[in-house]
């Protein structure tokens, strides 16, 4: 996952590939914290989830994305 390059309050979208997680897992974790009109979407043949929200946001979307996203014990 690289570093998001955009302003703040910029609205971009961002593919999170995923190595462990099912995309569909974290879609119900993750779209609380969407902000409003804005969208998660799991893409389950890639692994991956495809977010549109606010730049600001997305950098923290992305450490939770990496805290959840690991090996099963």
């Amino acid at each position: 996952m690289g570093e998001v390059g955009a302003r703040g309050d910029q609205v971009i979208t961002q593919i999170f590939p995923l190595r462990y997680e099912n995309p569909n897992n974290l879609v119900a974790v993750l779209r609380p914290l969407i902000s409003a009109n804005n969208t998660i979407n799991a893409n389950p043949g890639s692994n991956a989830l495809v977010i549109t929200d606010y730049a600001d946001n997305l950098q923290r979307i992305a450490k939770i994305i990496a805290a959840l996203d690991l090996p099963a014990n």
